[in-house]
């Protein structure tokens, strides 16, 4: 597997697309400490967004669905979440007078990978119900059978 590949943008959009919506909820509505908190973590979800961007395409997030599987796709997703996961955590240690929430992140994190995962199985989901690729599988033709036993008239001592 080489590093370098040709990404599907449209998925490195959606991925774009659903960083920014995760964290406009999570700094929006969530009750934070921090009276500004598009203030204090604009320079935290800066990085948090470009790092899972580099981690998604380091672990060939971005390579179009025809040539994946649900199972792999789904490995490489939480694969780049965790990877992702330790390098924000090292960034917070490192950056620790700045005083950044671990339960900020822990929320972006799992918003993030939660609309990763619905995107993955839509995405998956599509693809099999416009599966052009394969074509159905068809019985083979079968000649007509004999009955076994001829049918016989039932006698009155028979029964």
């Amino acid at each position: 597997m080489r590093l370098l590949y040709r990404p599907y943008w449209r998925y490195a959009i959606a991925d774009a697309i659903a960083l920014f919506v995760s964290v406009l909820i999570v700094l929006a509505w969530f009750p934070l400490s921090t009276e500004v908190p598009f203030q204090k973590y604009s320079v935290f979800v800066l990085i948090f967004s470009c790092m899972w961007l580099i981690w998604s395409y380091i672990c060939h997030r971005y390579v179009p669905v025809k040539y994946m599987k649900m199972g792999q796709d789904i490995r490489r997703l939480l694969a780049a979440a965790l990877l992702l996961f330790g390098t924000m955590c090292g960034y917070m240690a490192l950056m620790e007078g700045r005083n950044f929430s671990i339960w900020v992140l822990l929320t972006i994190w799992l918003a993030m990978l939660g609309v990763s995962v619905v995107f993955l199985v839509f995405k998956h989901a599509y693809r099999y119900a416009l599966d052009a690729d394969e074509q159905p599988i068809e019985a083979p033709k079968r000649i007509p059978q004999s009955v076994l036993h001829p049918a016989q008239p039932i006698l009155e001592a028979d029964r």
